[in-house]
């Protein structure tokens, strides 16, 4: 290896060894090494911002693929059912404003189409429309909701209200609960028709509508689409509740009443109870229905002194306690008494007394609608009467 640089060196003329200056100048980094570490500064950032617009295009992609599949299987699912333009078009709108992240819901659950058919009968834009086109829109959901199917378990489950079922219904709007006979119950509309002289209720309006079937009381939410003066159609409920079974027969009455709150302990010794003058509307042997006015808050489970008159000449003194309170108006309310510590002897007068009631509203009505064999037929159908 020495011979090797010592033959070089005499070929090249240059001394073998190299001066310290010589060193010096070849250690010092060069030009391009010091180019090469600044232009990685922008290079960096650079592939940084072209990861993330990368990363962003294939979020959007996935989005945009998402929401193509979602609108083909919509589109699928509404030629698969028969829908028409008018309904596919409502579905998607009342699909909008129920929020719904995979819009076929609307179409394939029952739960979620009521839902947002209610959405879409309470919000502004339909408010403010007439009573033809609210008619219209009526139309176009039910014939929707027969063509996905859902008007059949509708009518087959708890949700069907039977025709000619009487209904009371209560709300802020109405001022004086309302009773109302039903017309039809079918599809997503219930017509009804006012008993007697209904009290002008405006469009719009929420209702609390109560009836009796199948020996228990049901209660539902609804909402007054609008009003030809006795003539009602509403919302179908879209949830109806189980109140209370009866265990005894149930009469209608409207007699006077007095309560009075019969605490266990008072702040004041030896003060004797204050009655309240009230209304006994319903009597059902041990259980009952008042109605009272300006009366102070009665929390439930709270006991009773009452004073009934289920009847003229006849008086009841009994204690009770309020299974359920309502508030009808801003002065009115409602409360559920059941009675209690009765033996089974007042029990059985409690009954007999309910019989009696009913046998004489029974034989009153008989008397009051008997038509004569030779009166003009009715203009009109019954339920218009």
């Amino acid at each position: 290896m020495l011979r090797l640089l010592i033959h070089l060196s005499d070929l090249t003329g240059l001394p073998l060894a190299i001066t310290p200056a010589e060193r010096w100048s070849s250690a010092r980094p060069t030009d391009f090494g010091s180019g090469s570490f600044s232009s990685m500064y922008i290079i960096m950032p650079s592939l940084l911002v072209a990861v993330a617009v990368i990363i962003l295009a294939l979020l959007v992609r996935r989005w945009l693929v998402g929401r193509h599949a979602r609108q083909l299987e919509f589109r699928e699912q509404t030629e698969r059912a028969g829908l028409g333009k008018e309904e596919t078009n409502l579905l998607i709108y009342a699909a909008k404003l129920g929020e719904l992240r995979t819009p076929v819901n609307i179409i394939v659950t029952e739960a979620v189409f009521q839902k947002c058919m209610h959405l879409l009968m309470r919000c502004q834009r339909v408010a403010q429309m007439s009573p033809a086109d609210k008619k219209k829109i009526l139309s176009v959901i039910n014939s929707a909701q027969i063509k996905l199917g859902f008007d059949e378990s509708a009518t087959s489950d708890i949700r069907q209200i039977p025709d000619g079922a009487i209904i009371t219904f209560t709300g802020e709007g109405l001022g004086e609960p309302m009773q109302a006979s039903i017309v039809s119950a079918q599809g997503w509309e219930i017509k009804a028709q006012a008993n007697g002289q209904a009290p002008n209720p405006v469009s719009g309006i929420q209702l609390r509508g109560r009836y009796f079937r199948s020996g228990a009381v049901w209660e539902f939410e609804t909402e007054l689409i609008y009003a030809e003066e006795r003539d009602l159609t509403l919302a179908h409920a879209q949830n109806i509740r189980f109140i209370n079974r009866r265990r005894f027969r149930r009469v209608s009455v409207d007699r006077p009443a007095s309560l009075a709150p019969f605490p266990f302990l008072r702040a004041k010794p030896q003060e004797p109870p204050v009655f309240y003058p009230a209304r006994l509307m319903e009597l059902g042997a041990t259980g009952l229905l008042l109605e009272a006015e300006d009366v102070p808050s009665i929390p439930d489970n709270s006991r009773l002194l009452m004073l009934l008159e289920p009847r003229p000449g006849r008086s009841i003194n009994a204690v009770g306690i309020v299974q359920r309170t309502e508030t009808i108006t801003s002065r009115k309310s409602q409360m559920v008494i059941e009675l209690m510590d009765l033996s089974e002897a007042e029990v059985s007068e409690l009954v007999a007394e309910t019989n009696l009631i009913a046998q004489q509203d029974t034989t009153a009505t008989t008397a009051t609608t008997a038509t004569p064999a030779t009166a003009e037929p009715a203009a009109y159908p019954v339920w218009r009467t």
